[in-house]
Order: structure tokens, then C-alpha cells, then sequence
């Protein structure tokens, strides 16, 4: 698969993110539900589909299922994201406004950059420490620099083993954003009060 292909792939996931904000949005505004709800439901939603998601075969890129769990994921990281900056004008004072906003955003990027790292380093670390004793220094160097044209140039038997490390990698990539999604819930909570806060 090229890099253009496994970038399509991800257009379900960009789309329902945005929508899962939307959506969050219209609920909190709209309807007076208090975020912190959303918020909740959103966590929930990427627990399950990421649970799923980690116990699934992996090693056929066209299996629908896939992309429902795109969906889902995107739709509860955009409830998530709605929830933050909805509750933001809610518990923040006004003259505090302009700097809370610009912290919510630098620990929303951090927090991808920190999830990311840690992901990419387990996943390569593990790759790397499963294929050592089978292929040379070059080619675990070219796995990580041009991984499609280093894996064709194998034979049928290694090939095949190291796609499986791949996936295997895949998966415990998969259990650290699980993890990410369980501690996200867990913050959601430190926001429930009695009574709730809603959007203005």
C-alpha cells in the first residue's frame, strides 16, 4: 500500500472528527447537555472501537470493519474535542480567555506529539528487536527508510514474517492509544459536578 492509499484510508476518520464536534456542539448548545456528557461518551466510544480494533486481523487492509471503527473512533475523538472547547468560556474567566485558549491548543498538540512518540518508538523497538537475529543491519535499516521496497526485495517465507511483526507492532500501538483513551475518561471526570456545567 503507498502512502497516498493509507491516506485516503484515514479520510472516514478526519471526516467523523469533525462531525463528532459538530455534533457536540449542537447537543451542548442546542439541546442545554451539559459537555462534560459528550465528553464522556466520546471516551467510551474510542475505548470500545479501539479495543476492537486491537483484537482484530490485521493483515487485510481491505476489510470493511476497519473503516466502521475509523468512524467510530472519529466520531468520539470529536465529541472529546468539542468538549474542551466548549467547557473552555465555561470555567475560565473572561479576562482569562485569550490565554486559555492558546494553552488548550499547545496541550492538544502536545498531547498528539507525546501519544505519537511513544506509539512510534514502541512499535519500531519491537519491529527492529523481532527481525534482528533474521535480517542484516542494511536491512533493518532499509524497514524504516523505504519499508515496501526492502520488504519486496525479500524472500516469500521472510516476507511474510516480517509483515507479521508489522501488524504485531500495529496492534501494541494500538493498546498505548487505549490506554490514552482510558486516562482521556478519566480526566473527563475530573469535571462532573453538581450541578453540571453547560454552555452559556
Amino acid at each position: 500500500m503507498s502512502p497516498l492509499q493509507a491516506g485516503i484510508r484515514l479520510i472516514p476518520f478526519a471526516v467523523s472528527g469533525a462531525v463528532g464536534a459538530a455534533l457536540c456542539a449542537v447537543v451542548c448548545k442546542n439541546h442545554r447537555v451539559a459537555p462534560v456528557y459528550p465528553g464522556l461518551v466520546g471516551g467510551i466510544l474510542q475505548i470500545i472501537a479501539l479495543a476492537f480494533l486491537s483484537r482484530s486481523d490485521l493483515y487485510d487492509a481491505d476489510w470493511p470493519g476497519l473503516l466502521g471503527l475509523e468512524v467510530v473512533i472519529g466520531i468520539g475523538y470529536g465529541l472529546c474535542l468539542g468538549t474542551t472547547s466548549l467547557l473552555n468560556p465555561a470555567v475560565v474567566e473572561k479576562r482569562d480567555m485569550a490565554i486559555s485558549s492558546a494553552t488548550l491548543t499547545q496541550f492538544r498538540f502536545l498531547g498528539g506529539v507525546l501519544t505519537v512518540s511513544i506509539g512510534t518508538a514502541v512499535g519500531n523497538t519491537r519491529v527492529r528487536d523481532a527481525v534482528e537475529g533474521i535480517l542484516s543491519p542494511e536491512q533493518i535499516l532499509g524497514l524504516f527508510t523505504s519499508v515496501q521496497t526492502t520488504i519486496a526485495s525479500l524472500p516469500n517465507d521472510i516476507q511474510s514474517l516480517v509483515r507479521k511483526q508489522f501488524v504485531e507492532s500495529f496492534n501494541l500501538q494500538i493498546n498505548i492509544l487505549l490506554g490514552f483513551a482510558v486516562a482521556s475518561v478519566l480526566t473527563t471526570l475530573l469535571f462532573w459536578k453538581k450541578p453540571q456545567i453547560t454552555v452559556p
